[in-house]
């Protein structure tokens, strides 16, 4: 999986482009047993796969962490509407008419 060839010419795939690969074909087939057998085929070690992807959750968390703060802003924004205080519905609907 060192080269591959496209339209005559070689090209060498980066290890972040063999991650995604197998990262690909492992969500694709579902069968979770097959790691060893790609990081083989694809020369790279396991363990620079398992830290390629610890790295990917690691973002995706802070990315939720993230929308999550946005949403939490929201819902104290609505809380505090017109400086009275709220339950969950009429929250729900605050949030619902701001967003019309």
């Amino acid at each position: 999986m060192r080269e591959r060839e496209v339209n005559g010419k070689l090209i060498e795939l980066s290890p972040s482009e063999k991650f995604v690969i197998i990262k690909d074909a492992i969500e694709t087939s579902g069968v979770k047993n097959i790691i060893k057998y790609l990081c083989e085929v694809a020369e790279i070690f396991r363990i620079s796969y398992y830290k390629y992807l610890s790295e990917t959750s690691k973002t995706n968390k802070s990315n939720q962490e993230l929308e999550d703060e946005k949403a939490r802003d929201l819902i104290i924004k609505a809380y505090e509407f017109k400086g009275r205080q709220k339950g969950a519905r009429q929250i729900k609907m605050t949030l619902e008419n701001k967003s019309a």
